[in-house]
């Protein structure tokens, strides 16, 4: 079993350095309403949380979408080999596409 985890874990995107890590994600005002349920989730951890890396928001809402198709029945075996990352991808797509109309993605630079 722990060889077909490592297996189907092999095919996701793994974390690596990109320019991404230095993103930072924040609310657009007057935006339109979120109309997905990534939308939703980004648009309310950004009211709450204000500014949020774009790696950690993308981690925090693909947890949630994790936790919501388990509450909703999705089984260990459907969804539970690949944990959160199963959405991670499709969740950083949708961040992005929403940048500049939902919320706006900026690089941070860092002083040397």
């Amino acid at each position: 079993m722990t060889h077909v985890k490592e297996t189907l874990l092999s095919i996701l995107p793994r974390r690596r350095g990109s320019s991404s890590e230095n993103a930072i994600v924040r609310v657009v005002q007057g935006s339109r309403q979120p109309e997905t349920r990534v939308e939703q989730l980004a648009v309310s951890l950004l009211a709450s949380k204000g500014a949020i890396a774009l790696d950690m928001l993308a981690e925090r809402v693909a947890s949630e979408l994790y936790r919501e198709e388990l509450r909703n029945g999705a089984s260990v075996l459907d969804i539970g080999l690949f944990g959160s990352r199963f959405f991670t991808r499709d969740v950083v797509r949708e961040l992005k596409a929403g940048d500049g109309i939902l919320w706006e993605i900026r690089e941070e630079r860092k002083s040397v």
